[in-house]
């Protein structure tokens, strides 16, 4: 009787494991400016993948900026002097 080999050849295809894959899509648009990470390296939970930049989330700050500043200075002016509409808003 013959021994069988350790090795055995067999036809065979490599595919993604899709258990073990994960789709990143950004919240916002907007470019890709450095990767971080390469493809197919391990990363470890909440370590950052790439760094993007968006004229959407400039805008978005720039009307925040401007609202904390609006509320500032209604606020240090007081309720008497502005509308209570306003004033609440």
């Amino acid at each position: 009787m013959e021994a069988l080999g350790n090795e055995i050849t067999a036809p065979g295809e490599i595919a993604l494991d899709q258990y073990k894959t994960s789709f990143v899509t950004p919240r916002i648009s907007g470019q890709i400016t450095k990767r971080h990470a390469r493809l197919g390296q391990r990363v470890k939970r909440g370590s950052p993948l790439v760094s993007l930049t968006s004229v959407e989330l400039a805008g978005a700050q720039g009307d925040a900026i401007v609202a904390h500043q609006e509320w500032r200075r209604v606020k240090a002016l007081g309720q008497d002097v502005v509308s209570k509409r306003r004033y609440v808003e």
